[in-house]
Formats: C-alpha cells, structure tokens, sequence
C-alpha cells in the first residue's frame, strides 16, 4: 500500500538521506551543499522556502519529491515547481512515484 504525507521538521534526517540518495543516483553527491540544520531553517518556518512529500510502501519510506513556489510575471501568480523525484531501487516500478 502506498501512502504519502507531508514531510515536518522530523523528517529532516530522513529528507536528507533521500537527497543524498538522489545524489548518489546520479553521481553528483559532492553538489549537495545544504544540511540538515539549513533544511530545518529554510523548509519548516512560517516562510518555506521549500516543501517536501513522502511517499511510504508498506509503511516503509520509499521516496519523494520536493517542490518549489516561484512566480510566473506573464500569469501573474505563483505556480509550483517540482525540483526533485526520487524512489529508492527497491520501491521502483511499484507505482511510488506516479
């Protein structure tokens, strides 16, 4: 069964690790410059900057995307932008990341 919440402040570490694990995908580890306090700072304030949602197989984390809110000057609003989506090998082709 497949579940997804949004993530909170105690999800920090395992947020973190998902990145890295994104990272390691796609061998760029050494380009991931935040941590888990400028997450903490920058995600889990009255002003986020980002957000997160994770997704759970079997009540295991499977992964996640993370999303931006930038503004569009031609609609004039803002609109959301996925920045990252990301299952770990072994919850792949389960249908986690539709």
């Amino acid at each position: 069964m497949i579940k997804t919440r949004n993530t909170t402040k105690d999800d920090v570490d395992t947020l973190f690790d998902l990145i890295m694990g994104i990272a390691r995908f796609h061998n760029q580890e050494e380009y991931v410059l935040t941590d888990k306090q400028e997450m903490l700072n920058s995600g889990f304030n009255n002003n986020p900057k980002f957000g997160a949602i994770i997704a759970e197989f079997n009540g295991q984390i499977a992964g996640y995307p993370s999303y931006t809110w930038n503004y569009s000057i031609w609609n004039g609003g803002e609109y959301m932008k996925l920045d990252d989506l990301f299952v770990w090998k072994e919850y792949r082709y389960q249908k986690v990341g539709l």
